[in-house]
């Protein structure tokens, strides 16, 4: 049944309407007191509020009108039920929001949320529910006439999270995003005690998605309820349980794969932090980093992931495989610390490695925002000085200039997921990728791209010319044993493969590429 586009309702203009009533009250005040000139004057001032104020995909609702609907969301969307048991909650959000929020402004999180909504709204029948939960966050209500069943989650959710595959327009330019969502029936909640409400649920499955994952699509399970509360709502039991499993071990590596598209072979790993918590399972990182700034252990933590991450490297030489580089994550606070060179160099040591064996990741924005003078230049320029490999992460999210990544010593510039996006199907987004490789060969700086999700996406990257890729569309993160086997299958397969000619590099005139027959002769895997 073809999904039916609800009537605006009347409340939506009785604010426009009250406006325009005080309007004709002070204009009228106004001629009494002020004739003409304060009429015009009056007149003046009350179509620049109306201009400001008025919603232009909206035009008989005022933007401040908005804000009891947000407030009240919740309420409407859990207790406006006709039938509970027919009942299907759907929570999404932008994948990366807060990111998103970071780098392009709460304003245009906000034309994007709108954008959203409205395709989301489209899509919802007269019968459902929809409320905008928070800027970039989506709640959902599909009434069913009978009973609800995973396979009907599924297709809903999938055909919600599809509104996000076309570009939104954010001050005239195309910007990409993507959806991810949770979703519970009632029937998911029977014999839970106490019962969650089913927006609760759906909000679980949603965390669940989002640690799964960009574009994941999760269905509530009962185990979630003993879920950990969301980031950000560490209390001292939190941080002092931290501190134990950082102490203790429970802090461990896993390792994400990045290949070169023109041969196939591994080009380096990605060390990234799980929390292994003994009561809410296996934590990423966005639920403790802060957690760890916070509690004062961020030293330790890095120290604990330097241990194991180059623990590994040196486990794998000794078993035969080749890994070229492991790359470690770097925080501000960390390169800020006056030992840090030390502490990276006893690490080396300890492991039996060169500075040239590890990749030393550091934010764009704190690149950035680095005085030449202050301990985070001083640091990255030892450690860039020693032999170690400085690589820029999320590159295309910050103000880093050439001076800077010149300066810096950069060795490797890793191009954010927002510059990955839909490139096989955006030529501008197609045209800033080859604009940054073109920079990056001036410079003699190496490009990764991360974030690869999808094959198109891997493809049109070994077309255009990328070097190497990281993402799903290659391998997920894996437990070192997982990735142990990734390595050791990938070289088997490598080996038992005729060696690919190595294409010439691709010629780029006025932001064009020419690659014919370029692309990944090996496919990625996902483990």
């Amino acid at each position: 049944m073809r999904p039916r586009l609800r009537r605006p309702r009347i409340g939506h203009m009785l604010p426009l309407l009250g406006f325009c009533l005080l309007l004709a009250v002070a204009l009228a005040a106004s001629a009494q007191t002020g004739g003409v000139e304060g009429l015009a004057f009056t007149g003046a001032i009350a179509l620049a509020f109306l201009l400001g104020s008025i919603d232009r995909r909206d035009p008989f609702r005022l933007r401040a009108a908005r804000l009891p609907d947000a407030l009240s969301a919740r309420a409407v969307l859990e207790t406006d039920l006709m039938d509970r048991d027919g009942a299907l909650f759907i929570a999404l959000e932008i994948d990366d929001v807060r990111q998103v929020g970071k780098r392009l402004g709460a304003r245009a999180l906000g034309d994007m949320t709108d954008q959203l909504a409205q395709r989301l709204r489209a899509r919802v029948r007269g019968g459902d529910g929809f409320s905008v939960l928070a800027p970039g966050r989506f709640g959902v209500r599909l009434q069913q006439a009978g009973p609800v069943d995973l396979e009907l989650g599924i297709r809903a959710g999938q055909r919600l999270m599809a509104c996000a595959n076309d570009p939104l327009r954010v001050d005239g330019m195309a910007v990409h995003c993507a959806l991810s969502a949770g979703f519970a029936h009632a029937g998911q909640l029977r014999g839970l005690s106490p019962v969650p409400g089913l927006l609760d649920a759906a909000e679980r499955a949603l965390a669940a998605a989002q640690d799964a994952g960009p574009r994941s699509l999760v269905s509530f399970e009962p185990a979630m309820m003993t879920a950990p509360p969301r980031k950000g709502s560490g209390d001292r039991h939190r941080a002092a349980e931290l501190r134990r499993a950082i102490a203790g071990g429970g802090i461990v590596a896993w390792f994400q794969p990045q290949i070169a598209t023109d041969t196939g072979a591994l080009a380096g790993v990605e060390a990234l932090a799980r929390w292994a918590h003994p009561e809410h399972g296996l934590l990423p990182p966005g639920e403790f980093l802060e957690l760890a700034r916070s509690a004062g252990c961020t030293a330790k933590l890095t120290d604990a992931m330097l241990a194991a991450a180059l623990g590994q490297l040196a486990a794998w030489r000794r078993a035969g495989l080749e890994v070229p580089r492991i790359s470690v994550n770097f925080g501000a606070a960390d390169l800020a610390d006056p030992t840090l060179v030390d502490r990276v160099l006893w690490a080396l040591d300890a492991a039996g490695l060169a500075p040239s064996d590890i990749g030393i990741e550091i934010l764009e924005s704190v690149v950035a925002s680095a005085d030449p003078d202050d301990m985070v230049c001083r640091n990255v320029l030892a450690l860039g000085a020693r032999g170690c490999w400085v690589e820029l992460d999320d590159f295309g999210t910050g103000s880093t200039s050439i001076a800077g990544i010149r300066r810096f010593g950069v060795r490797r510039i890793k191009l954010d997921r927002s510059l990955v996006t839909a490139l096989d199907r955006d030529a501008g987004q197609l045209a800033t990728v080859a604009a940054v490789l073109t920079m990056a060969d001036q410079l003699g700086v190496e490009v990764l791209a991360e974030g690869v999700e999808t094959p198109a996406e891997h493809h049109a990257l070994a077309q255009l010319g990328v070097p190497h890729v990281q993402g799903h569309a290659v391998a997920r993160p894996m437990a070192a044993a997982d990735a142990t086997a990734w390595i050791a299958r990938r070289a088997r397969i490598l080996a038992e493969s005729p060696a690919p000619a190595r294409p010439a590099r691709p010629q780029r005139t006025n932001g064009a590429v020419a690659a014919k027959g370029r692309g990944s002769p090996i496919g990625g895997e996902t483990a």
